[in-house]
């Protein structure tokens, strides 16, 4: 159902009318109420801009709660919402950020993840480019929208890697998310549009087990995970993002984009890291890859699953290994901090009773 956009203070201090001072620091976030997103507002505050969020409620959303921000309550898939929250008289515009984005595995919710991951993106351009402000788009992608390797001996990919559409295409999530991404780039070259675009890749930190992908680290720290899978994840961690994802919109060039990536590791190492940090025995047992399609062929067509599909296993299975040079270079991008990223992230597990475990002692 669609929402009417309509404007709400959270939290704040300060007088609903921004100064001309300062209206040139205010900044509006979407999908501020994930791990990611609550944490870009709050290092956009850090920085000192004024930030504004559009959210389709106000429940489920304890860390963004917590900060001193102002909430438009809509959806990216109703026009006239986005409108509202960048037409609520303080000003003028620095940016908007967009994150707001379906994230699943499975092609029963292709319709859906095209509604907010394409149709979403193509509302805050219009949005953007009917505003007098004409704010510089943020566009927060993903390291998916780039693609992955089959080996673990390919080199890692780059920003001007090829997209395979007869491979990373088949599986919906990385398809509308880029189909997303080169909507943004195809209005940048018709010269209607300021905007930049990163693509984090796996982020980590403190209360990332609240995210529904988080099962198996969260497994892994309780040292209840006997299994892994073939593969590779490249992480970074939580605040090295989100710095990066400041310095695209005060420095990024017009029209490109940035990996926002940390360590290639492979998939057994990232969830030993987890147990290690935890004091529990890490997955000892190897799934071939056989192994692992005919379990979520069973979960997909006869179980009716949503999280053991087919599109899961292809990209649980691959190597998705990234070089971030760009980043680095043009955005100071900081790529190390992965195995303390993982370690805050399970010190937040054992604090909020997901994992009760006994932690090794630190060397």
């Amino acid at each position: 159902m669609k929402q009417v956009g309509f404007v709400v203070s959270v939290m704040s201090s300060r007088p609903t009318m921004a100064s001309a001072k300062d209206s040139h620091k205010r900044v509006l976030v979407t999908g501020a109420t994930g791990f990611v997103g609550s944490s870009l507002c709050s290092t956009l505050l850090q920085h000192g801009y004024k930030v504004h969020v559009l959210r389709r409620s106000m429940r489920g959303a304890e860390e963004l709660d917590a900060l001193n921000v102002v909430s438009h309550i809509g959806d990216v898939t109703d026009l006239d919402s986005v409108r509202a929250a960048l037409s609520d008289g303080e000003g003028e515009w620095k940016a908007v950020f967009h994150g707001a984005g379906v994230v699943a595995y499975s092609s029963k919710m292709s319709d859906l993840m095209h509604s907010v991951n394409v149709d979403g993106t193509r509302n805050v351009i219009t949005a953007i480019q009917e505003n007098p402000s004409k704010p510089r788009l943020v566009h927060v992608s993903s390291i998916v929208s780039v693609g992955y390797n089959n080996s673990e001996n390919q080199p890692p990919l780059n920003e001007d890697s090829p997209w395979d559409e007869a491979k990373a295409g088949k599986v919906s999530y990385l398809r509308t998310k880029h189909a997303g991404e080169r909507l943004v780039m195809q209005t940048v070259a018709q010269r209607t549009l300021d905007a930049v675009v990163v693509c984090p890749s796996n982020v980590v930190g403190a209360s990332d087990a609240k995210k529904g992908s988080r099962k198996n680290q969260i497994q892994a720290a309780q040292g209840a995970l006997k299994f892994y899978t073939h593969g590779g994840i490249n992480i970074i961690g939580i605040r090295q993002c989100c710095d990066a994802m400041v310095k695209a919109m005060e420095v990024g060039r017009l029209g490109h984009r940035y990996i926002l990536g940390g360590e290639n590791m492979l998939i057994h190492d990232m969830l030993s890291e987890y147990s290690r940090a935890a004091g529990t025995s890490p997955p000892s047992i190897c799934l071939p890859n056989w192994v692992v399609f005919l379990a979520c062929f069973i979960g997909e067509v006869l179980l009716d699953s949503k999280s053991m599909t087919l599109e899961r296993a292809e990209v649980i299975t691959k190597y998705h290994y990234f070089d971030s040079s760009k980043a680095v270079r043009e955005l100071g991008l900081d790529t190390s901090g992965a195995r303390d990223a993982i370690r805050e992230s399970v010190n937040w597990m054992i604090e909020h009773n997901y994992v009760h475990a006994r932690k090794l002692k630190e060397s």
